[in-house]
C-alpha cells in the first residue's frame, strides 16, 4: 500500500494562470479565452484569485483535452 505525498499549500496543489500559460505553451490571454469559453477545467475562486487544481489539468491533459459539460437548464 502506497501512501500519496499531498501538498501542503494552495500554491502546491494549483495552477495560477500564469503557470498555465507554461504548460500549455499559450499566452495568457488564450488562457483567459479557453476558461470564459469551458474549455479549461474548472477553476477555483479563492476571492479575487483564480486557480486550477493541478489533478484537475493533468488528468484533463492525459484525456486529450476535452470541453467542460455544459450544465442543463
Amino acid at each position: 500500500m502506497t501512501t500519496a505525498i499531498m501538498p501542503h499549500t494552495v500554491e502546491q496543489a494549483c495552477y495560477t494562470a500564469v503557470d498555465l500559460t507554461r504548460v500549455l505553451s499559450i499566452s495568457l490571454r488564450h488562457v483567459w479565452r479557453l476558461n470564459d469559453a469551458g474549455k479549461l477545467p474548472a477553476s477555483i475562486r479563492l476571492g479575487k484569485l483564480v486557480r486550477w487544481p493541478k489533478l484537475s489539468i493533468d488528468e484533463w491533459l492525459a484525456a486529450g483535452c476535452p470541453a467542460r459539460p455544459r450544465a442543463h437548464r
